[in-house]
This record gives structure tokens, C-alpha cells and sequence, in this order.
């Protein structure tokens, strides 16, 4: 990694190179993870490790067979493995990612079977909190939202400039370029995300510019697609979350940061695609974006928003339990304080219009973050609001 903090050489691309094919040939893919792991027909739901670790109780991991459930062990599950259950090729690859306990320093994310039926990205990325090895500002783990977003992506980058705001380990800027998008910009503010951002184009043959800084600094560029997966957990300021809460006490500070920058820099029938949690009321939501856009000197827009639909688990008193565990208190309260009423995992499209003002909808299904190919649903409700926004 730290041969991608700034422009790689060519041997450092390379050897990224080199891991990826090391990974494709072994048979470490989306599809062996899903049959592997998660048992019976291979799905995509195991595209995100995450999820596959987090499906497999500890100690309850499937014995290894072969040099694949030795890949899956290491780089999907954080377990270690011994040196001679990798062929010699493969270890000479991927031996820069290994600890000497014959650990994974990083997850390995086989990433495939979204709307395009290429070869499946590999993107390298943190562990999520709980295996976490590095006491270095983490970079986002893949879960669910980030597969939704590449999800959207893979059906409208094709000819587009697009840019990845927020953009983590830069996965969906990498499913964006291998949909065709045009050229793909990553900004990223923590520069250790921003060197795995490089560090994955690298890994599978993506060139594009890698911007270090945070969003509203940001003041070049015109895109088609914008896409952003900001900090979204309304977190109690007095309180710290160990997922990437930087979204402030309603969760939208850096939600806005992002409807302003797409103001400034979406193209004349550009789309911006974020990925986010509906905190509260959607009027309430639907003010502050329409504020946002209209401090980056636009007026004219169409914003949809699809979010699950609300249930008890939704409820704020379920989401304080589950996040804030002896805290919950403290959690329950911020969202009083701030008028919250659901925590709803959602997507946002937002389009500039030549004229009527904001307009604003929403929509919802049961789950607006499923995994492909369980996503049929969601993708249905993501594009019936696209062709809102779109006015088609």
C-alpha cells in the first residue's frame, strides 16, 4: 500500500497486476465464495466478503479442500493458513499482503455478477471493525451500500465522466470504468483510502485521477455520473462510532457537502447517485438537499429517493439498540433531539432539470441495499425513480 500513497512505479503496478491474476487463476471469484460459503447454487450475495465473514460464525469456517478455500480462509474470512496450501505461483503473488503469521493484512474482495457479465474485480480494503488491523485511519470496508451504488453504476456509467466521491477503496469507480464509463475521477480525503484507490486501479488496469482532499474543496471538474457513498450514521456528538460517522448528529452533513459539489460540477443532463440512511422525515431530508443544491448556484432539479420500507426494525429505539449496544440511551436521544422518527438504509438520484423548480419523490421497497441477484426489487424501484428524475 504504501507504494500507491503517491503516483506508483511501474514495478509496484506491476506486482498489483501480477496479485490479480495470481487470484483469477487460483479460482478465488465471487461465484466460489457464494458456493463455498454460503452453500448450494454460487450467488452474487457473496460478492462482498464482508458479508461472507460476517455469515460464518467463528470457528465455524469450511475445511479446506483445495488452494481456493485456502484463498477464501485468508482473504474472506481473516483466518490464517499454512504456506504450502498455496501453490508457489500464487504465494510469490500475494505473498505482499501477508503477515508472517500467514495472515491477510487486508480483505480480498471478488467483486462480480452486477449488471454487466465481465470478470470480477478484485478490491483490495480494510477489515471491518471487528477483525481491524491497523491502527492508521481505516479505509471503508465493502458492505452492502457500496454494492448497491457500484450496482446503479454498472447501468449508467457507459460513455460517461464520472466522478467517485467519498470514494473509500474506489470500488465503484472501478465497476463505473468496467461499465465504460469514459474516464473516472476518485476524491477521496483520507489518504490512505486515496492509496487504495490507486492501488486498486492498478490491480485491475484502471487509470484514472485520484483527488486527496474533501469534497467541498474541491473545485475542478464536469461529470455525467457523479457518484457518492458519504459518512452517513447520525451519531450522538458526545459519542464516537466506529464505522465512518462523520455524517454529523442528523447524519447529512457530508450528504449536503455532496448535493452541493454535484450542483457546482454535474454536467448540463448529468445524475448524481448517493448512497445514504433516510434519517427521519423525507420533507425534512428533501429541505436540506434542495438547500444544498441551490448554495452551489443551481435552482433546477429532480430528486428521488428510494428507501426501505419502514418497520420496526427501522424504528429508532431498534437502530440505538443495535448501535449504541449500553449506549443506546445516548443514541435514542440524538434522534429525538433531532427529530428523527426512522433510520432507513436508502439511494438518492438527484438530475439537474432546465426548469420546475425541486421537485422531489419517494419511493420504497423491502430492501433498498439487497445484494445481487436478490436485488430485483430494489433495482425495479431504483429504476422507476431514474425515470422520474429523468422525466422519461
Amino acid at each position: 500500500l504504501e507504494s500507491f500513497r503517491q503516483a506508483p512505479s511501474s514495478k509496484a503496478t506491476a506486482d498489483a497486476r501480477a496479485i490479480r491474476d495470481a487470484l483469477r487463476n487460483a479460482g478465488y471469484t465471487s461465484r466460489a465464495l457464494g458456493a463455498r460459503v454460503l452453500g448450494g447454487t454460487p450467488v452474487a450475495a457473496a460478492a462482498a466478503p464482508t458479508q461472507v465473514l460476517r455469515r460464518t460464525p467463528e470457528g465455524k469456517a469450511p475445511p479446506r479442500e483445495d488452494e481456493i478455500d485456502a484463498l477464501i480462509a485468508l482473504f474472506a474470512l481473516g483466518l490464517s493458513v499454512e504456506k504450502g496450501e498455496l501453490s508457489a505461483a500464487t504465494y510469490d503473488a500475494v505473498a505482499p499482503l501477508l503477515a508472517e503469521d500467514m495472515t491477510a493484512r487486508c480483505m480480498v474482495a471478488p467483486v462480480g455478477a452486477l449488471r454487466d457479465a465481465g470478470d470480477d474485480l478484485y478490491v483490495l480494503t480494510d477489515w471491518p471493525p471487528e477483525k481491524r488491523l491497523t491502527d492508521e485511519e481505516p479505509c471503508m470496508y465493502l458492505g452492502p451500500d457500496s454494492l448497491a451504488l457500484a450496482d446503479v453504476a454498472s447501468s449508467l456509467a457507459k460513455g460517461k465522466r464520472v466522478a467517485d466521491l467519498c470514494a473509500g477503496s474506489g470500488v465503484q469507480g472501478l465497476v463505473a470504468t468496467r461499465a465504460g464509463a469514459s474516464s473516472i475521477t476518485w476524491v477521496e480525503a483520507e489518504a490512505r483510502a486515496a492509496a487504495f484507490c490507486r492501488l486498486n486501479g492498478a490491480l485491475n488496469g484502471v487509470e484514472g485521477d485520484v483527488v486527496v482532499d474533501r469534497v467541498n474543496n474541491v473545485a475542478d471538474g464536469t461529470y455525467d455520473l457523479i457518484l457518492a457513498n458519504p459518512p452517513y450514521v447520525a451519531t450522538p456528538s458526545s459519542l464516537s462510532y466506529d464505522a465512518f460517522a462523520a455524517g454529523g448528529p442528523d447524519g447529512y452533513d457530508v450528504l449536503c457537502d455532496v448535493v452541493t459539489y454535484a450542483s457546482k460540477h454535474l454536467a448540463e443532463d448529468g445524475l448524481l447517485a448517493c448512497v445514504f440512511e433516510l434519517n427521519g422525515p423525507p420533507e425534512a431530508l428533501f429541505a436540506k438537499v434542495a438547500l444544498a443544491w441551490a448554495s452551489g448556484g443551481a435552482m433546477n432539479a429532480r430528486c428521488c429517493v428510494v428507501h426501505d420500507v419502514l418497520t420496526e426494525r427501522t424504528s429508532p429505539k431498534a437502530v440505538a439498540e443495535r448501535r449504541g449496544g449500553a449506549q443506546s440511551d445516548a443514541w435514542l436521544a440524538n434522534y429525538r433531539e433531532q427529530n428523527i422518527n426512522c433510520v432507513a438504509n436508502a439511494v438518492l438520484l438527484l438530475g439537474r432539470t432546465s426548469g420546475g423548480g425541486f421537485d422531489w419523490a419517494e419511493g420504497a421497497c423491502a430492501r433498498a441495499w439487497a445484494p445481487p441477484p436478490s436485488n430485483v426489487e430494489a433495482r425495479d424501484a431504483v429504476d422507476q425513480a431514474l425515470r422520474w428524475v429523468r422525466d422519461v
